[in-house]
């Protein structure tokens, strides 16, 4: 006997238990975006974090924690995250909605390391269009305000005092108490 007690071949040998990620990326089509390398020291990923997440959710219709911080780890796992492999690995976990994720996580990607501070300039157009329709329904919102109170004749002009339904001054605007009505007010007496 030669070598030893046990006999045959080893799973590296045995092409029956090869790669299955090999195999995989063999025959699974790619998006040519995915060729392109990107540097995740350049980007900023406190800002991809909760788009990975919302696109997980627009993807697959439910919160799915464990994929994201999945897909998370895979990209912080190395300087330079290899996409193919990324994608036949979520392929299991979102089927044929990998490589449109693939895709369009790494267009973000490669817009955020191009970017100065590695956010995507998209995100940033698209949280100043957002702040603008805020402060423009801010701005409806007042004017509504404004012209409510034209309509009900609150507003007669600066410094004038609310009259209450029949007429008479407000109870409210009623001056301090001890000036100008007779009485004293509690400090006087």
């Amino acid at each position: 006997m030669s070598g030893g007690f046990f006999r045959g071949t080893t799973l590296e040998q045995d092409q029956r238990f090869g790669n299955a990620d090999a195999k995989l990326l063999q025959t699974q089509k790619f998006s040519s975006i995915l060729s392109q390398p990107v540097d995740i020291s350049k980007i900023n990923m406190e800002v991809i974090k909760p788009w990975v997440g919302s696109k997980i959710r627009s993807t697959l219709g439910i919160d799915d924690e464990v994929l994201h911080e999945y897909i998370v780890g895979m990209l912080e796992e190395s300087s330079r995250p290899d996409p193919r492999t990324m994608q036949v690995r979520l392929t299991g976990f979102m089927e044929d909605g990998a490589s449109g994720f693939m895709d369009s996580l790494w267009r973000v990607l490669l817009e955020a390391q191009g970017s100065p501070g590695g956010i995507p300039e998209s995100f940033v157009r698209a949280k100043m269009d957002e702040l603008r329709a805020a402060r423009e329904e801010k701005e409806r919102v007042r004017e509504r305000i404004r012209a409510a109170e034209r309509r009900s004749g609150a507003v007669e002009g600066a410094g004038a005092a609310r009259r209450t339904r029949t007429g008479r001054r407000s109870r409210w605007d009623a001056p301090a108490s001890g000036v100008g009505d007779g009485r004293q007010s509690e400090r006087g007496r």
